[in-house]
C-alpha cells in the first residue's frame, strides 16, 4: 500500500497511523537523537528557504509573460478601440 518514494505519496489520502508507520516514529516519544541526526543528513535542516523579494512593479510585469494574459489584454484592448470606434458612429 505504501511506496517507498514519499514524493510519490498523496498524504491527503492516508490514514494516521499508516503516516506515523511510514515515518517510523513514536507519536508520544517523537524522534530520538540518533534519527534526528540521520534525517537531517538524509533531507537536510527544515528550513525554509529565502526568496527573492520582489517589488509590486516585478510582480506586475511577470504577470505579461504568461500568454492568456497577454490574450486577455489584447482582447481587452481591441475590444476597447473597436467599441468606441462604433460608439462614436452613431452620433455621426
Amino acid at each position: 500500500m505504501l511506496g517507498n518514494d514519499p514524493k510519490e505519496l498523496h498524504w491527503h489520502s492516508l490514514q494516521a497511523v499508516d503516516v506515523i508507520a511510514k515515518f517510523e516514529t513514536d507519536v508520544k516519544r517523537g524522534l530520538d537523537s540518533h534519527q534526528v541526526r540521520t534525517r537531517r543528513q538524509k533531507y537536510g535542516h527544515n528550513i525554509i528557504p529565502n526568496i527573492e523579494q520582489r517589488s509590486t512593479v516585478q510582480i506586475l510585469l511577470l504577470q505579461f509573460k504568461n500568454l492568456p494574459i497577454v490574450l486577455l489584454v489584447t482582447a481587452s484592448i481591441l475590444s476597447y478601440f473597436l467599441g468606441r470606434g462604433r460608439f462614436w458612429l452613431l452620433f455621426l
